[in-house]
């Protein structure tokens, strides 16, 4: 399993997503809405939304279903076994 430092810093691209840019794709990507994420992360649903639209402006996409796409074939969101949920509730590190 890769540390989320690594899939932060992909080696050689300019355009470099945060911590926070990553753990808002990732939980979009388990299908969670914007105010669900601002839960799970202590965080207002603004600040999802701009975590998410700052992530789709590196990507240069349009959508949140194309910038989790773009990550994953960019290997910036780890494959999950089991959903971050599950892990989550099992007390499990989720990246």
């Amino acid at each position: 399993m890769l540390a989320l430092d690594q899939l932060a810093q992909p080696s050689g691209e300019a355009k470099l997503l945060s911590r926070r840019e990553l753990e808002c794709l990732r939980w979009s990507a388990a299908g969670k809405s914007n105010d669900e994420i601002a839960i799970i992360l202590s965080l207002s649903s603004h600040t999802v939304t701009a975590y998410l639209k700052t992530a789709m402006k590196k990507l240069d996409v349009k959508t949140r279903v194309q910038a989790v796409v773009m990550a994953r074939g960019r290997s910036r969101l780890h494959h999950w076994r089991h959903s971050p949920t599950a892990r989550l509730r099992a007390g499990r590190q989720l990246w």
